[in-house]
């Protein structure tokens, strides 16, 4: 959700994503036949200069609240050593599947 260039009918509010996400998750299980359980990673980073986004970081923990949605790693905290970009470096990878194990393993 990199704001600052990007047309407004290519926004979303952190509302909407909220919205979007709760869907995915029902849908998703809907098809699956069974609720399988979710995690949601905060994933906001687009640079440093725009490290983080507080409202869809908001939004992504406010999913919490369905039933077997847990929290996932915080990805935001790998910065830009981990990183080619937006997109993550052979580093930044491994830290990332680091983060994913320990979210998994605190289940």
């Amino acid at each position: 959700q990199a704001r600052g260039g990007y047309p407004t009918d290519r926004q979303i509010t952190g509302k909407d994503y909220r919205q979007y996400m709760e869907t995915l998750i029902e849908q998703s299980r809907k098809v699956a036949g069974w609720d399988v359980p979710w995690f949601v990673a905060l994933a906001t980073y687009h640079s440093e200069a725009d490290a983080s986004d507080e409202e869809f970081r908001q939004a992504q923990k406010s999913v919490m609240d369905l039933e077997k949605v847990y929290l996932g790693p915080d990805s935001d905290t790998l910065r830009a050593e981990f990183r080619d970009g937006v997109h993550f470096n052979e580093r930044g990878l491994k830290a990332h599947a680091k983060l994913w194990s320990d979210a998994i393993e605190s289940k």
